[in-house]
């Protein structure tokens, strides 16, 4: 006899061909649309937990306005380079990184200069 089978999506019991997976079409499109939304959550769930701890560590190196750092402590504490909110070119032509109000300098290879945007945090 043959094993029964559900629909994937709605658990309804199916019926006719043999490797039939889903009631109708509209499950089909449901059960893909709802696999396709867990998948951007789990991306947006990551991507905003590294943009918080990237906020932490350069609070944490950054207790007043500005400090210059090495490299290598953001490095060593985890910190992601390549995940941040925006990005902002000064009319030098200098380039600050930011993760929210904290925002970063490359200076060097070795040095980075971590700065507080005041008007971002004080409101």
């Amino acid at each position: 006899m043959a094993e029964t089978k559900f629909c994937l999506n709605c658990k309804k019991e199916l019926t006719g061909r043999s490797d039939k997976k889903y009631c109708d079409d509209y499950c089909r499109a449901s059960y893909h649309s709802m696999k396709g939304r867990d998948n951007v959550r789990g991306y947006m769930s990551r991507t905003n937990k590294t943009l918080k701890k990237n906020r932490q560590i350069l609070h944490e190196l950054c207790p007043d306005d500005k400090n210059k750092v090495l490299r290598s402590q953001l490095v060593k504490k985890g910190f992601d380079f390549n995940i941040l909110t925006s990005i902002r070119k000064t009319d030098t032509g200098k380039i600050y990184h930011y993760c929210y109000e904290m925002g970063y300098l490359i200076i060097n290879e070795k040095y980075i200069l971590i700065v507080k945007n005041r008007t971002i945090s004080r409101s």
